[in-house]
This record gives structure tokens, C-alpha cells and sequence, in this order.
């Protein structure tokens, strides 16, 4: 049960109930463990280890659109709280981008190179939208840089609905 419970995760929740509901352990799958940091990709058949990976896998699919890459804490993953990511990533799709999530639970200079470039130097995306709070982003500065892609920052509206938003003076 602690397992599952650690490893987070829809099907990880829903193995930890069907334990605590009675069912043998024996007929569930392992817990399935979230990486610590991974990109996204609606319709693919797995998390990708970085953007080297997802460009091999787009490029076997003879897709080449434009790139758009939502940076995101790895949270969302973990608690299965991703509809409005997918909603998110649909909306650019339809726009003609292949549009992928980037998660970690820290995003820092290095780590995010390493998830982000499909070749030293190279970003993959040709936008970044940023959804993540950056409490280093003094430091992230050099790197969006040397990457000259547009950066776009997210706030959460979190005082009610769209409706609400629309309506309100604060909002942005």
C-alpha cells in the first residue's frame, strides 16, 4: 500500500484502494514510478527521458511542426492532475505545433538543458511557456538566452472560473 501511495499517480491511487477495498496484491501491477523529470506528449505510448528521445520519436512519425514546450512541476504528474494540460496542449496543437509538457521537480540550468536540447546548444521547441514557479530564474536567465526562444509566463487564476477571471479587476 505504501508503495503505491508513494509512487503517486492515477493507477498507483487506484491500485492502493483496490488493496485497502480487499483485493489480493498479487493481482496488481507494480507500482508504476513517475521519473523525476520527463517530457509529455499526448497520444504517445510512454513519458520521454528528454527532448533527444521525443525528436527521435517525432521524427520516426515524420512529424516536423514547430515545437512548443509547456514547463510544468512534476506535481501535476504525480497527483493526476492533468486534464487541463492535455486541454492546454490540444488548444496549440490546433494551431499546427506539436505541443509537449516538460516536468521536474526542479527545474535548474543543467538539468533543464538536458531535458529541453535535442542536440548540445540546441533547444527543441521554438516557444516556452512557462507554468512552474522558477525560484532560480535569475539563474535559468543565461540559458533562455543562448536558447533565443520566446519565454511566456503563466499565472494560475485560482479566485474561480473563466466567467470569473473575465470579470475581475485584478485579473490580468
Amino acid at each position: 500500500l505504501r508503495a503505491y501511495l508513494q509512487a503517486g499517480g492515477m493507477a498507483n491511487t487506484r491500485a492502493a484502494f483496490a488493496l485497502l477495498a480487499g483485493r489480493p496484491a498479487a493481482g496488481l501491477a507494480a507500482p508504476a514510478l513517475l521519473p523525476q523529470r520527463g517530457l509529455y506528449l499526448p497520444g504517445a505510448p510512454a513519458l520521454f527521458a528528454n527532448a533527444q528521445d521525443l525528436a527521435r520519436w517525432t521524427g520516426a512519425q515524420g512529424d516536423k511542426r514547430p515545437a512548443v514546450a509547456l514547463l510544468l512541476h512534476r506535481y501535476h504528474f504525480v497527483h493526476g492532475a492533468t486534464a487541463w494540460i492535455d486541454d492546454w496542449l490540444g488548444r496549440f496543437e490546433r494551431q499546427g505545433m506539436l505541443a509537449y509538457a516538460v516536468f521536474s521537480s526542479h527545474l535548474a540550468g543543467d538539468s533543464l538543458a538536458a531535458l529541453m536540447e535535442d542536440r548540445p546548444g540546441r533547444l527543441q521547441a521554438r516557444i516556452i511557456v512557462n507554468h512552474a514557479l522558477l525560484p532560480q530564474a535569475g539563474a535559468l536567465q543565461p540559458l533562455f538566452e543562448r536558447w533565443g526562444a520566446p519565454v511566456l509566463q503563466t499565472l494560475p487564476y485560482r479566485a474561480g472560473d473563466t466567467a470569473s477571471w473575465e470579470a475581475s479587476e485584478t485579473g490580468l
